[in-house]
C-alpha cells in the first residue's frame, strides 16, 4: 500500500471517529455535551482541512524524499495492534487487573523477550502499585463480563 493512500485512509478513520462522537455527544445533557462537541467539531475541520491538502497532494508527482510506500515493517505495527487490542478484549472480559497481569506478563516474556526473573519481579512491581494507586485515590477499575454475568 503506498504511503499517500495509508494517509487518506487513515485521516478518513479518524474523520468517521470524531463524526461520531459529534453526534454521540448531541445526546448528553446540555451542560456535559459543550466539551466533546466541540472538540470534535474542532477536530472534523482540521481532518477536513487536511484531506484538502491531501487530495491536492495526491495530483502532484511523488517528491524525492517522500516515501512511496509504507514502512517496511508494517506487519510489526499490526502485531503491536493486534495485541492491544487483545489487551482491551481481555479488560472487557477477566476485568482490569487481571487483563494487566496476563497483558504485562505476556508481553515482557514472550515480546520484549525479558528474562522470567526479572518479568515476575516486574509484574508483581506493577500489580502493587496498581493496587496501592488504586487503593490510594479510591478508584473503581473497570469490571469483568464474568463478574456482571
Amino acid at each position: 500500500m503506498k504511503w499517500r493512500t495509508a494517509e487518506l485512509l487513515y485521516t478518513l478513520f479518524m474523520l468517521g471517529i470524531f463524526t461520531y462522537t459529534a453526534i454521540g455527544a448531541t445526546e448528553f445533557k446540555k451542560n456535559a455535551m459543550y466539551f466533546p462537541l466541540y472538540i470534535s467539531i474542532l477536530a472534523i475541520i482540521l481532518l477536513v482541512i487536511d484531506l484538502i491538502r491531501q487530495f491536492r497532494r495526491f495530483k502532484k508527482p511523488l517528491e524525492k524524499d517522500e516515501p512511496e510506500y509504507l514502512h517496511p515493517d508494517t506487519m510489526g505495527v499490526f502485531k503491536y495492534s493486534l495485541v492491544l487490542a487483545f489487551y482491551a478484549v481481555l479488560i472487557y472480559l477477566i476485568g482490569f487487573l487481571l487483563a494487566s497481569i496476563i497483558y504485562l506478563f505476556g508481553f515482557l516474556y514472550f515480546i520484549a523477550r525479558m528474562r522470567l526473573m526479572y518479568t515476575i519481579i516486574t509484574v508483581t512491581v506493577v500489580v502493587v502499585f496498581i493496587v496501592s494507586f488504586g487503593n490510594a485515590m479510591n478508584l473503581v477499575w473497570p469490571k469483568s463480563l464474568i463478574s456482571i454475568l
